[in-house]
Order: structure tokens, then C-alpha cells, then sequence
């Protein structure tokens, strides 16, 4: 009977007596480009950060690298970062600013799976918060920032957003480790719910709310970020109703005719009623998923409102000149505990949860007079709510948590309403968003925000093929 093989590895790490130490070689290494990165999670989304100069400049060569760094087109993407969901195969690049009253500039990067798609024409809520934790955390604001503050313009839509982070976030906090007013990191509020009350205000005090939060759909905690939309109202086309009417019909190839509310508000999106699909509005992603016929009308009429949005010439030329936006949602009744129910989808699936700039959108068109959302849609006005009830869907899983309802940071007009909240049901629980229109009367949406957790994963170099 042979001999057993002798470990050559002791517990503390060094060879054993008696072992080969192998020569390790750097050459596959020497042909390969080293991009320095951080793996962040935002919300519900994760994202490869990286600052704006360890990329090429705009143009064909960054997009080569983009899809290299994430491994597309392949549906696994084995041979990069990405993590085969459209929501995990996303690029930021972030920058210290070049507009006058902003601290960093960030270019969000969608990027496809299959195909090799680099899409740079809308933004991504979930990673706008985690862009504010990342520019803290690498030293890239402006000298002129504020602590707890951070002034962001995303250059993709050329919007202005504020982010709010309760401390300046430290890396490698150990569990020992603690904030200010002696709170530790992991603070949460009772029953893992997530912050409560206001968030600091625009001149740096602090108000009653933690540090870190545990929002619908993930099962961690992560550092606590409102960020509020300023003006956000046409960042694409120009308008909140791009075809100036709250409701179209459009004839899309795939089915017949539907009536839709073609709306942009940090996003455009194609708004659609469940009941016209032949659907209840609760389904689980994964069955609306498996049912490609359905998955052909929905692209159908989502590459139709593209072409009457004016984003492409035509269906058939969306699927190639506007891949990403608009995006498609079905929206439905609410059940108590939510104000509006919302499926979304991205790259042409139904997705898991609801893209930050979908939800934003859904709560101002919920206060749009004409539009779907509207007319489905339980609103009250409230300035401090914290939301504790959660939205039970068809899927394998029980009730979600819900994120709290938070005032947003500040408003951007002396005249403004108090902001309402508007509570976003989807597959992952309920997300609240507030609204700030420019008076009682609505008639103008001034700002929007969201609360949102971000976590640093990973810091480390990523080696592009030579």
C-alpha cells in the first residue's frame, strides 16, 4: 500500500519540512492589462467600480475592455467579473468632478450578458449609492465636500444627484469597531427593520437614523444612503411625458394593439396594465421568465414604445439603437400594505427584484394625473413614515422585508410640498420613494429619493486578456 501523500502546508501557512517549494511564474501575467477595481454591492444590483482613468477614453477600445473585464458576450461571462444577471453585470467609472457644486462624476455602464452590449444610455439607482460610498472610500471628492454629503453628476444623463451617508465610511471595520455617538456599524432597528425618521439635512445635522439598514431583497445589512434625484424630470427625452399625453396605444408586430403611459423620470419606461397581458401582476419573475411567447410581447411593445419615444427609428431598429431604455413595466392594484405593484424588466427578462430608476419612475407617475400607475394607485402624503408591512408574492420565498420610508435629504425649491411617499410592491418586498413636487397642487416633480444600502465585497486588480 503506497504512502500517504505528506501535507506540505502547515496551518500557519508555511511549507512543511521536507517539501518542494514551487517557483510560481508571472508570465501569463505580462501580457495581460491590469485594471485596479473594487466589487461593490448597491442595493440590489453589484457593479465593478473602477476610477475613470484605469480605462481607455470613450470609444471603441474602452467598450472592448468593458466586455472583457465582465466576460461577455457569454452566458456564464467564465472569463470576467460579471455574474451572469443584469442586474450583476454592470461597470462604474467615477471621477472627482468637473461641474461647478458637485464632488464626483460617475458613468454608469450596463453591459450585456449574450450579446455584446456597453450601454451607456441610462443610470442605475442601486449603483448611484454605492458610487457615493466608493468615492468616500477611495478619496476622490472634491476639496470643497461636506462631510456626510456627497454632490454626484452622472454623466450619462447629465443629472444632478445628492447622497447622503450617515459617516464616512472606514475600511475593514472590525466588529469591535465604533461610529459616532458610540452606535456600532451593524446597528439596526428592531426586527432588521431599517433606518427610521429624517436623515441629516443639507447643512450636516444628523437626524434619528442608523448607520446601516437591511432593505427588500437582501438578507445582509449595508451601509444606509438616501439619495435624492434633483430635477429629474426628461433625463432622455426632454420631457416626464415624452409624447405630451399621460396614456398611447401602441401597435407593436408581436399581438395587438395596448394601451400604455409612456413616461421619463430617471428613467423612461413603458408603463403597461398586468390585466392586458392576461396577467394578475403578482407572478413570480421566474414564471413570467419561463414563458417565452409572453417575453416576445413584452420586447415587442417595449422596442414600440422606444420608436414613439423617439429613442429609435422604428421597432425593429430598437432591439440595436436603444437595447436598455426604455424599459418595460406591469403595473397592477396594490394590496393594502403597498401603494403600487410593479413586474418590471431588463434585457429582455422579467427582473428579480426593481431597478432603483424603475421605482422612481413608478412613484412619479402614480402622481402623474392620466397615466396607468395612476389610476391604480393608493397615494397618502406623509413626511415621516417608516413602513413595516411586507408583500407576499407567488414565489418560493416568504414575505419580504420593506424598506423604511425616509424623508429625502432636502428640497430643491423654497415653495416645495412636503414630499410624499409612494410604496413600490415587487418580488423582493416593497420600496418606498418620496416625491417632492413644487407645490400642493403637483405640477411639477422637483425631486425624487430613495434609501439604498451599499457594501464594499472586494478590492483587487483584474487582468484583462492580452
Amino acid at each position: 500500500m503506497p504512502a500517504p501523500r505528506a501535507r506540505c502546508r502547515r496551518a500557519d501557512g508555511d511549507l512543511a519540512s521536507g517539501c518542494r517549494r514551487e517557483r510560481r511564474t508571472d508570465m501569463a501575467l505580462s501580457t495581460a492589462t491590469a485594471i485596479p477595481l473594487v466589487l461593490m454591492r448597491g442595493g440590489t444590483s453589484k457593479g465593478v467600480f473602477v476610477t475613470d482613468d484605469a480605462l481607455p477614453g470613450a470609444g471603441p477600445e474602452r467598450d472592448r475592455a468593458i466586455l472583457a473585464l465582465l466576460g461577455s458576450p457569454d452566458p456564464m461571462q467564465l472569463d470576467g467579473l460579471g455574474g451572469t444577471h443584469s442586474s450583476t453585470s454592470k461597470v462604474v467609472l467615477v471621477r472627482p468632478s468637473e461641474h461647478p457644486g458637485c464632488d464626483i462624476d460617475y458613468l454608469f455602464v450596463q453591459v450585456g450578458i449574450d450579446r455584446p452590449i456597453v450601454d451607456y444610455a441610462g443610470n442605475c439607482g442601486n449603483l448611484t449609492a454605492a458610487a457615493a460610498v466608493y468615492a468616500l472610500e477611495e478619496g476622490l471628492l472634491a476639496g470643497d465636500a461636506r462631510p456626510g454629503l456627497v454632490r454626484m453628476f452622472n454623466r450619462n444623463l447629465g443629472q444632478r444627484i445628492d447622497a447622503l451617508v450617515p459617516a464616512p465610511p472606514t475600511r475593514g471595520v472590525g466588529p469591535d469597531a465604533v461610529g459616532p455617538e458610540g452606535d456600532r456599524p451593524d446597528a439596526v432597528g428592531p426586527e432588521g427593520d431599517g433606518p427610521e425618521g429624517d436623515g441629516p439635512d443639507r447643512d450636516g445635522r444628523e437626524g434619528d437614523w442608523r448607520e446601516e439598514a437591511r432593505l427588500a431583497g437582501m438578507p445582509t445589512t449595508g451601509l444606509a444612503v438616501l439619495t435624492e434625484y434633483l430635477d429629474p424630470a426628461g433625463p432622455v427625452t426632454g420631457a416626464l411625458l415624452p409624447t405630451g399625453r399621460p396614456r398611447d396605444v401602441l401597435t407593436p408586430s408581436v399581438g395587438g394593439p395596448i394601451e400604455v403611459s409612456l413616461v421619463d423620470l430617471a428613467a423612461p419606461i413603458v408603463f403597461v396594465r398586468a390585466a392586458d397581458l392576461g396577467l394578475r401582476g403578482d407572478e413570480a419573475p421566474a414564471a413570467l421568465n419561463a414563458r417565452p411567447g409572453l417575453l416576445a410581447r413584452l420586447e415587442s411593445i417595449r422596442a414600440a414604445g422606444a420608436a414613439r419615444m423617439g429613442l429609435a427609428s422604428d421597432e425593429a431598429a430598437a432591439a440595436v439603437d436603444s437595447p436598455v431604455l426604455p424599459r418595460l413595466t406591469i403595473v397592477s392594484p396594490p394590496p393594502p400594505s403597498a401603494d403600487l405593484v410593479v413586474r418590471a424588466t431588463s434585457l429582455g427578462r422579467a427582473h428579480h427584484a426593481c431597478p432603483i430608476t424603475t421605482a422612481l419612475c413608478a412613484a412619479a407617475a402614480a402622481r402623474t394625473a392620466g397615466t396607468l400607475p395612476f389610476a391604480y394607485a393608493r397615494v397618502a402624503t406623509d413626511t415621516h413614515t417608516t413602513d413595516t408591512d411586507t408583500h407576499t408574492t407567488d414565489t418560493d420565498t416568504d414575505a419580504a422585508d420593506t424598506d423604511a420610508g425616509t424623508t429625502a435629504p432636502g428640497t430643491t425649491a423654497s415653495d416645495a410640498a412636503g414630499p410624499e411617499t409612494v410604496r413600490i410592491a415587487h418580488p423582493r418586498g416593497t420600496l418606498t420613494v418620496t416625491v417632492r413636487t413644487s407645490d400642493r397642487a403637483g405640477r411639477e416633480i422637483v425631486a425624487v429619493g430613495v434609501l439604498r444600502t451599499a457594501r464594499r465585497l472586494l478590492a483587487g486588480t483584474a487582468y484583462l486578456p492580452g
